[in-house]
């Protein structure tokens, strides 16, 4: 996202721990596959917190700063899609099945 809301983030301090980033690329893939597993559409930024819990695991950052896996709650805020015109989301969808079939 552009600029995250700096009233969600104040209220959300206090309980992250950390953040991560995700390639554009990366998102429509997702994109793709949601769409196809599950017949959903979200905002392409929306699908970064699906990668979470792949991330967390392949790092040491649980390791790090001593967090317990089993203590971890990873929540992915789906938002949006519903306004997002029909035919742009055909688009973005195409776009992440061509960069998986690369």
């Amino acid at each position: 996202m552009g600029r995250p809301s700096a009233f969600v983030g104040k209220l959300m301090e206090p309980l992250l721990s950390g953040v991560f980033t995700v390639e554009d690329d990366d998102l429509f893939k997702l994109l793709f596959l949601l769409q196809k597993a599950e017949g959903r559409f979200l905002e392409p930024s929306a699908l970064a917190g699906m990668l979470g819990p792949f991330i967390l695991e392949s790092s040491s950052y649980l390791d790090k700063h001593q967090i317990q896996k089993k203590k971890t709650i990873h929540l992915v805020w789906g938002t949006g899609g519903s306004l997002v015109p029909k035919d742009l989301v055909r688009d973005l969808t195409d776009r992440g099945g061509t960069l998986l079939n690369k």
